[in-house]
């Protein structure tokens, strides 16, 4: 008979499902996924984006489509603004691990995040996601 541990990780690793980061993984949180609409500034001018995936320390995001090309160079630091409920917001600084044009056009970008120095105020939103 196989064990339940077994067989939960061999579905795990089977159906792409992770409950908690693995050894090829460099996510050191879960991650949450999610659909929230996010304003990051970058420049003196603000994009809107959805976040796909949220940690603690981290994030996935997709920027909506724009007419203007943006390089999100890898290292720059970003403010970030999430809505944590109506009429409020968490400010977030984030630095860029990654970002590519997505295709077909390259009108929007994938951008993976890092948070730096998550607040008080922002775990305690995380808290409300899970």
């Amino acid at each position: 008979m196989i064990s339940e541990k077994y067989q939960e990780k061999n579905i795990s690793r089977d159906f792409g499902w992770q409950r908690h980061a693995s050894v090829n993984d460099k996510r050191i949180h879960e991650r949450i996924i999610v659909r929230l609409k996010a304003v990051l500034k970058f420049e003196e001018t603000s994009y809107v984006g959805l976040i796909e995936n949220i940690s603690e320390h981290g994030f996935y995001m997709i920027s909506l489509p724009i007419k203007q090309q943006i390089d999100f160079r890898t290292g720059s630091i970003h403010e970030m603004k999430l809505r944590s409920m109506p009429g409020k917001s968490v400010l977030l600084h984030c630095k860029v691990q990654w970002a590519y044009k997505t295709p077909p056009y390259g009108l929007t970008n994938s951008i993976g995040m890092e948070i730096l120095n998550p607040y008080p105020a922002y775990r305690e939103f995380l808290r409300t996601l899970r």
